[in-house]
């Protein structure tokens, strides 16, 4: 089977993150050949490795407005058709772009693609406040979606259902990681010390770390907030923050405002997860809403105890999260940071529930959805 991924990028974000992993985990099956399509035009995180790794990466246009749109929806068109004119049509279309996959889908189906695969990475909240006009936009879209797409799935049943309330049951491919990178890491005696002169980490320090875009979905200015509250509690507290994102410089003037300037180190897009996983203590994502984060798979594979909202899924649990509710504010979550730190946090993950986000059973899963329908 030919496979085409359609995203908006190959940036280091969840749904981009799947896909890679998805990709190079099915790089050794005969029968099925993946290439990407994306509408961002300057090259991006993912894609050396990926084109190193013979996947074939397609560009239609980039877009932030109808015109944008169109032109993109356009060149997918083309490309989907072309490659049906030269005998080598594709099996299968698979969305990655939120409710922007009811447009992926029907351009899809004009260009005649048989399987058109409509995938939630993310579950709406009403945190996120949706305008009128979004509203009416989400609910265009399920229908296009409901229309034209041949397959639904999820990374968790609340993406499911957020995206597909008319199904009762959406297939659940979990977000897969090679969970054998970050026990490696956990066993390498040397990487504690060689981290700490790399990073120029003070030898007393204790770690905390997040892993997130800088935007409003990960609730970035909260954080900053937390942190201050634990290191009032425990002065010791330093967050490596990884990623980047729109909201960055709101998030450094504040910490240049409440002095916390030598609490934080802004790593940004990291290809190193599993070594700075193994040298924090805890992990911290406060996120206004969510589906069932890969960081989270990645973190309890570190054996990490993870602070997490009660906004994002259960399903992302392997026994190493604490769910918090937002409501309780930045005090109540350096609370439970705090006593953790000084006491040992109870949180334990559990290895057979976590067998579940090995990217070998998502890929098995992926195959038997696609060969045996």
């Amino acid at each position: 089977m030919r496979i085409l991924h359609i995203l908006p990028g190959l940036g280091a974000a969840g749904a981009e993150t799947f896909v890679r992993n998805l990709c190079l985990g099915l790089q050794g099956d005969d029968e099925i050949t993946q290439e990407i399509a994306i509408s961002t035009l300057p090259e991006q995180f993912y894609e050396p490795e990926l084109r190193q790794a013979g996947i074939v990466i397609h560009r239609t246009a980039e877009f932030s407005g109808f015109r944008g749109l169109w032109a993109h929806l356009q060149q997918l068109f083309r490309l989907l058709r072309s490659a049906g004119k030269a005998g080598q049509a594709y099996d299968a279309v698979h969305c990655h772009m939120d409710y922007l996959n009811g447009c992926n889908l029907f351009a899809a189906w004009l260009a005649g693609a048989p399987r058109r695969i409509c995938h939630s990475h993310i579950a709406v909240s009403q945190a996120q406040q949706p305008s009128y006009a979004a509203r009416m936009y989400r609910a265009v879209m399920r229908r296009w979606i409901r229309r034209f797409a041949t397959d639904c799935c999820a990374c968790s049943p609340e993406a499911g259902s957020s995206m597909f309330p008319w199904l009762r049951a959406p297939v659940v491919l979990p977000n897969g990681i090679s969970l054998v990178r970050f026990t490696e890491a956990l066993a390498d005696p040397s990487l504690p010390q060689r981290k700490q002169a790399e990073l120029a980490l003070p030898a007393k320090a204790k770690l905390l770390i997040t892993a997130a875009r800088i935007s409003e979905q990960k609730n970035p200015l909260f954080l900053v907030d937390v942190l201050a509250e634990t290191v009032r509690r425990c002065p010791e507290a330093l967050l490596l923050w990884c990623g980047t994102g729109n909201l960055e410089p709101q998030v450094r003037t504040r910490i240049a405002a409440l002095g916390l300037e030598d609490h934080v180190r802004f790593l940004g897009s990291r290809r190193d997860m599993p070594e700075l996983l193994a040298l924090a203590e805890c992990f911290l994502l406060p996120s206004r809403w969510e589906g069932s984060p890969l960081v989270l798979a990645e973190a309890q594979a570190a054996a990490l105890p993870c602070m997490v909202s009660d906004q994002v899924s259960r399903f992302a649990d392997a026994g190493g999260c604490r769910f918090l509710p937002l409501e309780i504010g930045a005090a109540g979550w350096a609370e439970a940071i705090a006593q953790g730190l000084r006491n040992g946090f109870p949180e334990k993950v559990d290895a057979v529930r976590l067998r579940r986000f090995d990217i070998g059973e998502t890929c098995r899963l992926y195959a038997s959805l696609l060969l045996e329908g």
